[in-house]
């Protein structure tokens, strides 16, 4: 083979190689101008519904050399599925170890939950009611997250925080004679105070439903606007 066809051979079999190793490269310069992770700035990439930082990010220059191996020549007789096969798992191999080296890390914010039991006890709710209404907030409290910051309410004309010493030690809900007026909506505001800052929370209503004062219903868009679910029971007669 002369040196004119052997230019040749070579040309032909080294310009797709040099045209992948140009655009493969550039790709990765055009993605480090974007992150900037020469710089020293944090390259954070959300993967499975979690931000992911890496302190790190100078190891990425690592990602420039094995688009190198385009470049040079092989000495096997694999055929090119084998050979891209090869290709794919030594650079997957390759990636592993410098995600490792950029040193991976993810932050994740665990909220408190606060749980609030609101217990209307007018004179709607009957002694029977009553009593299910205190079945069904031991039994609530027993099931509540242990980690959970639990509240008792209890309303008619106005709420009260009723103090619980422990989750099996639920006071009296109705310790006095029964008020006729309920105010749903004025509980619900009172829970909401109670919320601490930065905490989750879950609201229960224990109640017939009958409002006699107020209307709860102006506090739904409030609710929806804090993200506190609201959930109910009716008590059975």
């Amino acid at each position: 083979m002369g040196v004119l066809a052997r230019f040749r051979f070579t040309l032909k079999w080294l310009w797709p190689r040099a045209l992948a190793f140009v655009l493969i490269e550039g790709l990765l310069a055009y993605l480090f101008h974007l992150e900037k992770p020469h710089l020293g700035m944090e390259v954070t990439v959300p993967f499975l519904l979690e931000d992911w930082t890496f302190l790190k990010p100078q190891a990425f220059f690592l990602i420039f050399l094995p688009p190198v191996l385009l470049l040079l020549p092989t000495l096997s007789d694999l055929s090119w599925p084998q050979k891209s096969l090869m290709f794919l798992t030594r650079f997957g191999l390759f990636f592993i170890v410098m995600i490792a080296l950029a040193r991976p890390a993810t932050l994740s914010e665990k909220r408190k939950l606060s749980v609030l039991y609101l217990v209307d006890i007018s004179s709607s709710m009957g002694q029977e009611q009553i009593r299910e209404a205190e079945l069904t907030v031991h039994r609530l409290f027993q099931e509540a997250p242990k980690d959970a910051h639990l509240q008792l309410i209890t309303f008619d004309r106005r709420p009260e925080l009723r103090p619980t010493l422990s989750r099996s030690m639920i006071p009296p809900l109705r310790p006095g004679p029964p008020v006729e007026e309920s105010q749903v909506g004025s509980a619900l505001r009172y829970a909401m105070s109670l919320v601490p800052p930065g905490n989750d929370a879950r609201m229960v209503l224990v109640s017939d439903g009958l409002e006699t004062a107020g209307n709860a219903l102006e506090l739904a868009a409030e609710l929806r606007r804090a993200q506190i679910p609201l959930f109910h029971h009716f008590p059975l007669a």
